[in-house]
C-alpha cells in the first residue's frame, strides 16, 4: 500500500517526535510512506527531482500533488495548523478523492472548516491521547 502522511514542517517542534515515530510504523505495518520529508532534517529537501531555486515552491506543491495521486490513502495530522496540509486535504478529498484520516491529539484546538471539508468528503476524523492511541486509530481506519 502507497500511504501520504502529512502534518505540520513548522509547527511544533514537540510534535515532531510522533512523526519520527509514526512514519516508520506506518512502513513498517502498512507499506510505503511517499514523503518522510516531516521527518528529515531538512523538510524542503524533497529528493533529487527538486533543487533551491527560485521556483521552489512550485516544485514542492507539484512534488507532493505528484505524491498524492500516487498514494492508495491520505492520512493527515492536523494537530497544528497548517497552510499546506488544509490544501493537501482539500486536494485529496476534493479533487482526486483519496480516502482520508485527519487525526489530531485530543485536546487542540483544529480548523473546523479543515474537519468540515473531510467530513464533507466522506473523509474520517479522530482524536488521540498518545502515539500508540493514534495508531490504534490508524490500524481501524486501514480495516484491520
Amino acid at each position: 500500500m502507497k500511504l501520504y502522511f502529512c502534518g505540520s514542517v513548522r509547527g511544533d517542534a514537540n510534535h515532531k517526535e510522533f512523526y519520527k515515530q509514526i512514519i516508520p510504523w506506518l512502513e513498517r505495518e502498512y507499506g510505503e510512506v511517499l514523503d518522510r520529508s516531516i521527518i528529515d532534517d531538512d523538510p524542503l529537501e524533497l529528493g533529487s527531482t527538486v533543487k533551491y531555486s527560485d521556483d521552489l515552491d512550485e516544485q514542492v506543491f507539484l512534488c507532493d500533488y505528484n505524491r498524492i495521486t500516487n498514494a492508495d490513502v491520505v492520512i493527515a495530522d492536523i494537530t497544528a495548523p497548517s497552510f499546506g496540509v488544509g490544501a493537501e486535504i482539500i486536494i485529496a478529498v476534493k479533487i482526486l478523492r483519496k480516502p482520508l484520516l485527519a487525526i489530531y491529539k485530543e485536546g487542540t484546538t483544529t480548523s473546523e472548516y479543515i474537519k468540515g471539508a473531510v467530513k464533507v468528503h466522506g473523509g474520517i476524523i479522530s482524536a488521540y491521547l498518545d502515539t500508540d492511541d493514534a495508531k490504534r486509530v490508524v490500524r481501524h481506519f486501514l480495516g484491520e
